[in-house]
């Protein structure tokens, strides 16, 4: 792996190594712009690569592979194989990573990335979804409550998988509240704010407060995602919601943030859905703000309709820098420069509009200009 690699890597909080560890968890994967082609699973008990399907109890392994497939795109390489271990601490690795030609890959990957060129453009109609995370609260008890004590597991109002150990005993503490999707940013917001009602009717009922953002308590992180239907995933959409979206929200952030882009929180953050499409989920939770939202979904659905008009490049080291340091007056400055940027592709009077309502709120809700926000928006 040569230096500028492993600079790229570092920037997004990556770090490598050189030394295969035999005792340590590892995923091999070979993957084409977030598209897995094949995997393979390090087993240190078994010393020796399983299959993926043999390796499905392995839950840290899944998110392994997300990331060796967000390695190859911070490189930027199209077509290569990454190797992740999940070392001490449950710290993540990078052992190796290296670019392949669609030629060299046996004939079955060949075949598999046919299939997924085929795939793209979807003829259907996008559609836009969401899940974002949060904690309930009881401020006279002066502790959390177990969001699986009030709500199943998968419905609208839900429960996330996730288990906290709290007093040596294992809960599901975390809300997750499910709308249903929408074809526009409008029609999701009105979807979300009516699942939003029922979760505050519950609140009220037993007094609780539902807490939000990155990293509320301890090892806590919290996450607000945010779906796509019908859209093939490849580097250029992930740049454009990066450089787009991802950045500007990211002046909302509380503090909890810069720990939460060690791990989840990082840019290029997807994750393909069973709809033909993808959920971005490099933001925190946002729950406490859903009444404020309505600006923040449109102009993602807008960039996501219009993503072709953007250009495909990568984002500069200090822009990289300043967001995983969260530094506000530089990410302040820079934003107002993506906002220019994204005026001079949008030529429709009503798509400028949407662009000028999405940047304005996130420059006024920035936590360096309104200290009032200061761990609550986002």
């Amino acid at each position: 792996m040569d230096d500028k690699i492993r600079q790229t890597l570092s920037l997004h909080q990556v770090s490598t190594s050189n030394y295969f560890n035999k005792n340590f968890l590892s995923v091999k994967i070979v993957g084409a712009q977030f598209h897995m082609l094949a995997v393979r699973i390090w087993v240190p008990t078994k010393k020796r690569w399983i299959s993926l399907k043999e390796g499905n109890n392995f839950f840290k392994s899944k998110e392994m592979i997300h990331l060796a497939l967000q390695c190859l795109y911070y490189v930027n390489i199209p077509i290569g194989v990454c190797v992740i271990q999940r070392g001490l601490g449950g710290k993540c690795h990078v052992y190796s990573i290296k670019e392949k030609r669609a030629e060299e890959l046996p004939n079955v990957l060949q075949r598999r990335l046919e299939q997924i060129k085929e795939q793209s453009p979807f003829n259907s109609e996008l559609t836009f979804g969401a899940d974002v995370e949060g904690l309930l609260y009881h401020e006279k008890r002066k502790k959390y409550i177990t969001a699986s004590s009030l709500f199943k597991q998968n419905d609208r109002l839900g429960y996330d998988n996730a288990m906290i150990v709290r007093e040596n005993k294992t809960k599901n503490h975390i809300l997750e509240l499910r709308p249903l999707p929408g074809k526009n940013g409008k029609e999701l917001y009105t979807n979300l704010v009516l699942e939003y009602e029922k979760l505050l009717e519950v609140t009220r009922k037993y007094d609780l407060s539902v807490i939000g953002g990155a990293n509320p308590v301890s090892s806590v992180m919290l996450g607000g995602h945010i779906h796509v239907g019908n859209k093939n995933l490849n580097f250029q959409v992930v740049r454009t919601l990066d450089l787009f979206f991802g950045i500007p929200m990211s002046l909302t952030e509380d503090q909890g943030a810069v720990q939460r882009r060690k791990t989840y929180g990082r840019l290029g953050s997807v994750k393909m859905n069973k709809y033909n499409g993808f959920e971005y989920r490099t933001l925190p939770s946002w729950i406490e703000q859903i009444p404020d939202m309505l600006p923040v979904f449109r102009w993602y659905c807008l960039l996501l309709k219009n993503a072709h008009l953007f250009q495909d490049g990568r984002l500069p080291s200090k822009l990289l820098n300043g967001y995983y340091t969260q530094n506000n007056k530089f990410l302040e400055t820079e934003v107002k420069k993506v906002h220019g940027k994204a005026l001079s592709v949008l030529h429709r009077p009503s798509h400028k509009e949407i662009a000028n309502e999405f940047f304005e709120l996130v420059l006024e809700k920035s936590v360096s200009n309104n200290k009032e926000f200061a761990g609550n928006m986002l």
